[in-house]
């Protein structure tokens, strides 16, 4: 993703910061926060407040970082998808600079799964329906980021959104969706390979932990994994070992062992 020019960031949905309220913390990283906030008229003239997240940089943030920040506005604005987290206008002229996207009031779907899990009051609150649901919504988007010739290279369920809190609501629909807050949130998940940063290496092909080779195949490989996240409610993949010995054993053919709840047939 190069750096976008200057008329590509001038022609993104410019949205006036005097209308933009942040109201509420979501998450803050090394780099980034998201707020909860509000922001008036944003789905058109007399459409009134919407509950919106706000993704911003802390002050004192360096040159990469704003390039960064850029560079995902403008790729961002670009997706159009019922299962693509929607960008919905930004505020860059100025610092400190906004991304707005709508907000998914169900959270990152990892912590979605594990609140769903039997406790001493209840069974459950997803059947296997419901899971295979989740799965759906999350590969369409997939297809759509082929055909838009994007690789994602961090499919995980920390990375997807959930539209409501409720469990049962017909409405429910699951985002692929990067805050690029995960890699703060979740820091287990990553692991420093020398002279690479930060690798979701549980979630990597083979020939990407050997090579470094990311293409829409490594992304169906982390799908893969997604839907074993999604059937476990949430468990790591690979629970027995350590990050560095998931890079030997993937490499030397190892593979996660089906849920027990998981069909033949899936």
């Amino acid at each position: 993703h190069t750096l976008p020019t200057q008329e590509e960031i001038e022609s993104l949905p410019a949205f006036p910061r005097e209308r933009l309220t942040l109201r509420l913390l979501l998450g803050s990283g090394a780099f980034g926060e998201v707020y909860e906030g509000t922001a008036v008229d944003i789905l058109g003239a007399g459409s009134g407040e919407t509950k919106v997240a706000v993704k911003t940089l802390k002050k004192g943030s360096t040159d990469q970082e704003k390039i960064e920040f850029l560079k995902e506005a403008h790729l961002m604005s670009k997706f159009n998808h019922p299962n693509i987290l929607k960008q919905l206008g930004v505020c860059l002229l100025n610092e400190p600079q906004y991304i707005i996207l709508e907000l998914m009031e169900g959270g990152d779907l990892l912590t979605y799964l594990r609140k769903a899990r039997m406790t001493k009051f209840h069974g459950p609150l997803l059947t296997l329906v419901d899971l295979v649901d989740l799965c759906v919504d999350i590969s369409k988007g997939c297809v759509y980021l082929e055909q838009m010739h994007f690789i994602h290279r961090d499919l995980a369920a920390r990375n997807c959104l959930v539209s409501v809190k409720d469990y049962t609501s017909p409405s429910r629909v699951v985002k692929i969706g990067d805050f690029g807050l995960a890699r703060d949130i979740y820091k287990n998940d990553y692991y420093r390979k020398t002279g690479e940063g930060l690798l979701p290496v549980r979630w990597m092909a083979p020939e990407s932990l050997m090579d470094g080779i990311f293409t829409t195949q490594s992304d169906v490989w982390s799908f893969g994994i997604l839907i074993w996240e999604i059937l476990t409610l949430g468990h790591q993949p690979y629970p027995t070992h350590s990050n560095l010995d998931v890079l030997n054993y993937v490499q030397t053919g190892g593979r996660l062992e089906p849920p027990r709840n998981c069909p033949d047939d899936l």
